[in-house]
């Protein structure tokens, strides 16, 4: 199985990606880099990123290691048959952030349901743990979902620090 790595928006997001990629030990893996880190935009191009993605045509199962932004363009890439992405794992999704950019954020947790793990920061400013459970749960998705909680992390940011914390969720999850 493929591992595919999906980072945030913010070019920030590409060391954190990196530093988090490593702790698998997969050899087969994949991590994206946006245009618009190069470029110097602020917002993905989710259309420019599905064409990237379309080019590299991976035609294994994945598994999808996403943070924010990247959750959703990884259910685009799976939606228009890019990827055939057979778990999703979301860290920090951007339930307001969608929103704000005139997505859906509801059509990705119901695409990927009972393939999905996500892990959520209790106050994370695009959405808390409590916020998006009870939208799970409202609409019926059967996705697991964690707290993300690590003693000395602030839990109201839309920073995951701990990259071998998450892999043993993770790990967890897969297993």
């Amino acid at each position: 199985m493929k591992y595919i790595f999906f980072p945030g928006n913010n070019f920030s997001n590409k060391e954190w990606i990196y530093t988090l990629s490593k702790k698998f030990l997969s050899e087969d893996r994949t991590i994206l880099n946006y245009s618009h880190w190069e470029t110097g935009e602020r917002q993905i191009d989710f259309n420019k990123e599905l064409e990237k993605i379309k080019v590299l045509n991976i035609q294994e199962d994945c598994i999808a290691i996403c943070k924010s932004a990247g959750c959703y363009l990884s259910y685009l890439s799976s939606k228009n048959n890019y990827l055939n992405i057979k778990k999703f794992i979301f860290i920090g999704y951007p339930y307001l952030w969608l929103e704000n950019l005139n997505f859906n954020p509801i059509e990705a947790l119901e695409y990927s349901n009972e393939r999905l793990l996500i892990i959520q920061k209790e106050n994370d400013p695009v959405i808390g743990y409590a916020d998006l459970t009870k939208i799970l749960e409202e609409k019926g998705i059967k996705a697991d979902i964690i707290k993300y909680k690590k003693i000395g992390e602030d839990y109201n940011t839309h920073d995951y620090e701990d990259t071998k914390y998450l892999m043993e969720e993770i790990e967890k999850y897969l297993n």
